[in-house]
């Protein structure tokens, strides 16, 4: 019979990313947070992956317009902020109004440091791409190896 030890560390971590992941699924899940009627700040679903050479986050942005968007580096968060804006109201009654307008935002950490000089932009069909080139500091070397 093998006896199973008790690691406290391992528990921990478990733990911690246990609450990280309940945290995001929160976020993430839930398209309004904080806030009521028009203060109330819409929560953006993002995909981040990172490759040898940079880290890039897409954002899914419908409906929203370069001008309305604002994407800040913040030592090593990504900020995302902007607003769809309300459209006038209609004559008559509504059956279904599920568009929402107002702010939105989310702050993505980053797991490594960038070169912000290089960083790239764009919006195409409701998809907001950002590119962060890695820090030359941070990237693989090739190391040559010579003989002797």
């Amino acid at each position: 019979m093998c006896a199973m030890h008790w690691d406290p560390v391992r528990e921990a971590v478990s733990l911690r990313d246990a609450m990280e992941k309940l945290f995001q699924d929160a976020v993430v899940q839930s398209t309004w947070i904080g806030g009521t009627g028009s203060s109330q700040v819409q929560a953006v679903p993002v995909d981040v992956y990172q490759n040898e050479k940079e880290v890039v986050v897409k954002a899914t942005l419908p409906g929203v317009l370069p001008d309305d968007l604002q994407v800040t580096l913040e030592k090593d968060h990504l900020i995302i902020k902007g607003e769809v804006k309300a459209e006038p109201t209609v004559n008559g009654s509504y059956l279904v109004r599920e568009r929402r307008a107002g702010t939105f935002g989310r702050v993505i950490p980053l797991p490594t440091e960038v070169e912000s000089a290089t960083i790239d932009a764009s919006l195409e069909h409701g998809v907001l791409t950002v590119t962060l080139p890695k820090a030359e500091s941070v990237q693989p070397k090739q190391i040559k190896v010579r003989t002797i």
